[in-house]
């Protein structure tokens, strides 16, 4: 059945009413009422109010429905309090919308059958359809989300330039307001985007917790060492594993390499020295052979030499430790003798065989230990500590450089340090009497840092209330990334919570519409038919019309998606869908430029007071 329009049916009562009151005024329908005077004069101001407020319903809904094109994005200034009144306690502002239900889809497939539907698009004043959100502008009202629903993680989904950073913004900025630690993974390293969240922790007095990491800057940057955070050695090894290729042909490589990475990292850590990825490179790739002669002196199975002093030395200054012990505990000296065992027959055997099935470890380790950048990931007391970060609500930015430092740079960090992070939660989750860390993770372009274990990442933080929430353009990235569409399908359905905005591609379309509800929805289809003339002969008749034929289908479908408009999206949340339009932030021209002041001679990001 079709819908019908809410300003007629309001300008209809308000036809009557006064109709109504008409009849009374005049006297027309007094003699049929056994009222008294009092009584028809209430009845006369009741039906004279009711009508004039209908009629002026109805002409507001009129003007909105007839000015479809009209709405476009609208600001918040970031210097004014009243972004901070719009935005309730425990909630996180999306922005203004309204609950998306079958009728606004019927209204949709009615407009699109009248003539003046192409004339709404033409006279819109940005790109896409204005339509979508203006069916339902007469309810619009500001968006929440719940910030204790955001463990459920959020997906945002969005072509280039239609507003999937502004969203991502806003978020990072409410979280930035409600004083808890935040996390930002920028492959690509966007200037603007750096300068806002500065900009953000100047507004709410935090930019003493801000913490910059940046591939492009290292002599400017907080150091870091992704591989701060372990268990035991097989967590470090399966986190440069990573780094490797993942397809069926290479794993023989990879699991051989890994190996490899295991017993060096059980030798290192048998000497008491913490592995990091210089440490792992020299000894897995150069100098095996030094480190099975540390550990003989160190477990006393041979005397100390020159070779092996000089052995020694020369690990105490790549680690920069003052001294390697020697076990004298029995139990512990056994544990230590096997590891020795398994590194000795691995050095014994490094002939052709070795070097063939650890050649892809050398590119990893020469790209992130080389210059500058090895300096920044190999200190042995870090600035950025998760520990640190979490529990001390700093604002950690990690600015990438994908554009000028490469994938495999930028994208090698951003899966360690992701990595490095979810073993911390881990910890948190299994050992720590305070669970909730509360930490907010924003990941843009989330393809370019996603490794093996990334589903991982969503299903532990969820049990630490630690929200992640994903941005990204197409799911052919992210099948790409992890060579499955299996697991990159399986990291999308581990978010709850998803923001659409316009997106072509039809497989990432389908990723939130199959999630909508479906409805029957009276859909137009063009007829034309003919057949034989009645008055005889040879001549025939035509007939072109249209008929209405009901349909099941979604209430939001994949051409609705393809077709927003900048700063509009479509949102699944507690299992409802809702029309959104996102904020644009409005913020003062002259204000500090953070990107900048990372070029100039005397910034260093351990002092940001500026």
């Amino acid at each position: 059945m079709k819908v019908q329009r809410v300003e007629i049916s309001s300008f209809t009562s308000g036809i009557s009413m006064f109709t109504i009151w008409v009849f009374l005024h005049t006297g027309i329908m007094q003699g049929y009422m056994l009222m008294s005077t009092h009584y028809i004069f209430l009845a006369k101001w009741l039906f004279l109010t009711g009508a004039i407020a209908r009629l002026i319903e109805s002409a507001i809904l009129y003007l909105k429905e007839t000015n479809l094109h009209k709405k476009g994005s609208f600001l918040i200034d970031a210097d004014s309090f009243k972004f901070k009144n719009k935005v309730k306690k425990g909630s996180i502002l999306v922005g203004k919308g309204f609950l998306w239900t079958s009728e606004h889809a019927q209204k949709i497939y009615d407009l699109k059958s009248e003539k003046k539907y192409s004339k709404i698009i033409e006279k819109g004043k940005e790109e896409g359809n204005p339509v979508f959100h203006n069916v339902g502008i007469h309810k619009e009202e500001n968006i929440y989300l719940d910030v204790a629903s955001m463990k459920g993680h959020m997906l945002i989904a969005g072509t280039t330039r239609v507003g999937k950073t502004v969203a991502l913004r806003l978020l990072i900025k409410q979280a930035i307001m409600r004083n808890e630690p935040v996390l930002i993974i920028d492959p690509k390293g966007d200037d603007e985007m750096l300068d806002d969240i500065y900009d953000d922790a100047k507004q709410a007095g935090r930019e003493n917790d801000f913490l910059f990491f940046s591939l492009a800057h290292p002599s400017k940057s907080c150091s870091y060492n992704p591989l701060e955070t372990f268990a035991e050695a097989t967590d470090l090894s399966s986190r440069i594993a990573s780094l490797m290729p993942q397809d069926a042909k290479s794993k023989p490589f990879t699991d051989y390499a890994q190996t490899v990475l295991t017993e060096v990292a059980n030798g290192l850590l048998a000497l008491d020295i913490k592995p990091t990825l210089r440490l792992l490179h020299e000894y897995s790739l150069v100098r095996m052979k030094d480190l099975v002669t540390i550990l003989e002196w160190s477990l006393e199975i041979k005397k100390d030499d020159q070779k092996t002093r000089k052995a020694r030395n020369e690990l105490l200054e790549l680690a920069n430790v003052e001294e390697i012990p020697i076990e004298k505990n029995k139990v512990i000296k056994q544990k230590k003798m096997l590891y020795y065992t398994h590194l000795k027959n691995l050095a014994d055997n490094a002939g052709e065989h070795f070097r063939k099935m650890t050649a892809s470890l050398e590119p990893i380790f020469n790209t992130l230990n080389a210059g500058e950048v090895g300096e920044l990931l190999n200190q042995p007391n870090p600035d950025i500590s998760w520990e640190n970060a979490v529990y001390k609500n700093k604002i950690v930015y990690f600015y990438l450089a994908s554009m000028f430092k490469g994938e495999a740079k930028s994208g090698g960090v951003g899966k360690l340090a992701l990595q490095d992070l979810l073993q911390f939660i881990g910890r948190e989750y299994a050992f720590s009497k305070n669970v909730a860390t509360k930490l907010n993770i924003f990941v843009d372009e989330f393809y370019n840092v996603v490794f093996p274990g990334y589903v991982d990442l969503l299903n532990k933080a969820g049990g630490t209330d630690t929200r992640v929430t994903l941005a990204m353009q197409t799911t052919d990235d992210a099948i790409s990334a992890l060579e499955s569409q299996s697991k990159a399908k399986q990291i999308i359905s581990n978010t709850n919570t998803r923001l659409y905005l316009r997106v072509p591609e039809l497989d990432v379309a389908k990723t939130f519409t199959e999630l909508t509800p479906t409805d029957i929805i009276n859909t137009r289809m063009k007829t034309y038919s003919v057949s034989p003339s009645t008055s005889g002969g040879s001549h025939f008749g035509t007939n072109i019309g249209e008929r209405s034929i009901p349909q099941e289908i979604n209430i939001v479908t994949e051409d609705f998606l393809a077709s927003l408009p900048r700063g509009q999206a479509f949102l699944r949340y507690h299992g409802k869908i809702y029309k959104v339009r996102i904020p644009m932030i409005k913020r003062k021209e002259e204000r500090f430029s953070f990107a900048q002041k990372v070029m100039s001679a005397d910034f260093s990001a351990k002092n940001i007071n500026y």
